[in-house]
C-alpha cells in the first residue's frame, strides 16, 4: 500500500491531530514516568494540544542592530580566505549586534569562534555561502561556553574535507540554527558539553542537510531541552561511524517533529544510551536503508508517535535493550508504509505500548527468518523477555506481493504482563497471532480463535 493510498483509506494523520493527541510533557521531551501506567490502565484521555517549546532569550526577543561584512573590507569572492578578518569583525562589534554576511561565497581556512550575544546571519541560503577551505581544520564554526546566539540564512559548505564539522555546540545555551543548508561534510551540527557547563536551549529548525556523512544533526551527553524541528535531510552516507543517522540523540529532553528524511544510509532517529530520556520523535516522513527509529540500550521514556516510516532492509521501528531493561515508550498512529524486516521489532524490554499504527508490507526483504518477517515481534535478549506491554488496536497489513509477512504478531519471548487486543491483522501467510511459548501471569491475548488469559481460554465465534 502506498502512502497516497493509505491517506486515502484510513485518513491523513495531520501534524496538528497528533500533537493534539499528546500530554504537555511529550512535546517537550517524552512522556513522564507515569504515563505509560495510565494508558495501559485506560486512565483519562492524552491531553490538550501543546506547541513545541523554542528557546528563549536575545536572539529573537528584541530588535536588533547589525555591522555588515563588506564595511570591514570582507568579501565573499570564493578565494581569499576570510577566517582572521571574520574572527576581528565578531571580536570587534558592539554587544548585542549582528554579523551580516551580505551575498557572496566566504572562505575559511580556520575555526570561527562566535561569542554570546552576536548572531551570524546570510542573505539567505541561496546567496550566502561559508565553505571550508579544502584541507582545512574539519571544524569551521565553534560555539564554546557562549549564550544567546541565533545563525540564520547561510550554506555551510565542507569543501574537499571528508570530516568537516560545519557548526560544534559545546556548553552553550540559547542558540538557534535555522534557515541554513549544510552540505559536503560529516556531522553538521554537533551539540555536546565537554566540560560540566550545560549544554541546552537549543533549536535546529528549517534547515536543509546534503551530502551528509555519518549524521545532520548529533546530540551528545550532557545536552538537554533541544527542539529538531522541520528540517529536510536528502542523503546521509557511511562514514566512520558504525551506525550513521540522520538524527543521533544521546540527551534529555530531546524533542524531533516535522522532519523530512528523504534517504539514509542506515538509520534516521537513533535514540541510544542510560542517560538518554524524554525524547519524543512526532510527524516526521523518513526513509532509510536499515532501521528508520531506533531506541533503547539504555534509553527510555520515548514517544514515537504520528510518523511515516519506510525501511527498506531493516525493521521500521526497533526497540531494544541486551539488559532487559525497562523502556517507559509508546509508539502509536505511525504509519509503517514498508520495511525489509518486521515493521516493528521488540527486543529484551519492558514497559511499552503499541497501538493505532498502520503497519503495511513488512517482510520485504528475501531470505529473511520468520522471526523477521511479521508485523510486530516480541522476543528477549539475554536480559530477558518483553514483559508489562501492550500492543493494541493495529492495522497489519500484506498487500504487496513482495510482502512475505509470515505473522501479524509474533511473540518468542515475553515475560509477564502481556496484552495484547482489537489488532487487524490481513494477509499473514500463517498466523495472524502466534504466541511460541507460555506467558506467565498477568496477560491477556486475542488471537484468531481463542482469547486466552490468565485464567481461561475461551474459543472466540
Amino acid at each position: 500500500m502506498t502512502e497516497s493510498e493509505a491517506d486515502t483509506r484510513f485518513g491523513r494523520i495531520s501534524r496538528r491531530t497528533v500533537l493534539a493527541s499528546l500530554p504537555a510533557s511529550a512535546l517537550v521531551g517524552g512522556f513522564a514516568g507515569g504515563a505509560i501506567g495510565q494508558s495501559v490502565n485506560g486512565g483519562g484521555t492524552l491531553g490538550a494540544r501543546v506547541e513545541p517549546a523554542t528557546t528563549t532569550g536575545s536572539p529573537l526577543s528584541r530588535a536588533r542592530s547589525f555591522s555588515d561584512a563588506h564595511s570591514f573590507g570582507i568579501v565573499g569572492d570564493g578565494t581569499t580566505d576570510q577566517a582572521a578578518a571574520l574572527n576581528a569583525m565578531i571580536s570587534d562589534v558592539p554587544d548585542g549586534h549582528d554579523v551580516l554576511l551580505p551575498a557572496g561565497e566566504y572562505v575559511v581556512g580556520s575555526r570561527l569562534r562566535l561569542r554570546s550575544g552576536i548572531n551570524l546571519i546570510g542573505s539567505g541560503a541561496g546567496s550566502t555561502t561559508l565553505r571550508l577551505l579544502d584541507e582545512a581544520e574539519p571544524t569551521f564554526v565553534l560555539l564554546s561556553g557562549e549564550a544567546g546566539i541565533r545563525i540564520s540564512g547561510i550554506a555551510f559548505d565542507g569543501g574537499q574535507n571528508d570530516l568537516a564539522v560545519s557548526l560544534q555546540v559545546d556548553g552553550c545555551t540559547d542558540i538557534v540554527i535555522e534557515d541554513c543548508t549544510f552540505t559536503r561534510m560529516g556531522h553538521a551540527v554537533h551539540l555536546y558539553s565537554s566540560t560540566t557547563a550545560s549544554c541546552s536551549g537549543i533549536t535546529v529548525r528549517n534547515n536543509r542537510f546534503s551530502l551528509i556523512e555519518d549524521f545532520a544533526v548529533r546530540v551528545t551527553e550532557g545536552v538537554s531541552s533541544v527542539l529538531i524541528e522541520n528540517n529536510t535531510v536528502a542523503d546521509v552516507s557511511k562514514g566512520e561511524a558504525p551506525s550513521p543517522a540522520a538524527f543521533y540523540i544521546r540527551g534529555v529532553d530531546v524533542t524531533v517533529v516535522g522532519n523530512t528524511v528523504e534517504s539514509s544510509a542506515d538509520t534516521g532517529v537513533l535514540v541510544a544510551g542510560p542517560e538518554t530520556r524524554n525524547v519524543t520523535v512526532v510527524g516526521n516522513r523518513m526513509r532509510t536503508t536499515l532501521v528508520t527509529v531506533f531506541l533503547g540500550s539504555g534509553a527510555s521514556h520515548g514517544t514515537i508517535v504520528g510518523n511515516t516510516l519506510f525501511s527498506e532492509r531493516d525493521f521500521g521501528v526497533h526497540l531494544f535493550d541486551r539488559e532487559g531493561g525497562s523502556i517507559s515508550t509508546i509508539v502509536s498512529q505511525n504509519h509503517l508504509l514498508s520495511s525489509g524486516k518486521s515493521g516493528v521489532q521488540v527486543e529484551g524490554v519492558s514497559d511499552f505500548i503499541i497501538s493505532s499504527n498502520l503497519i503495511s508490507d513488512p517482510g520485504t526483504r528475501t531470505g529473511q527468518k520468520v522471526q523477521w518477517r511479521c508485523g510486530v515481534t516480541l522476543t528477549s535478549t539475554d536480559g530477558g523477555g518483553a514483559a508489562s506491554f501492550v500492543v493494541s488496536g493495529n492495522i497489519i497489513l500484506s498487500e504487496d506481493s513482495s510482502s512475505q509477512m509470515n505473522y501479524g504478531i509474533l511473540v518468542t519471548g515475553a515475560a509477564e504482563g502481556a496484552h495484547i487486543v482489537s489488532n487487524v491483522v490481513r494477509g499473514a501467510l500463517a498466523e495472524g497471532v502466534r504466541l511460541e511459548q507460555d506467558l506467565r501471569a498477568p496477560y491477556y491475548v486475542e488471537t484468531d480463535d481463542a482469547i486466552i488469559t490468565s485464567r481461561t481460554v475461551s474459543t472466540r465465534r
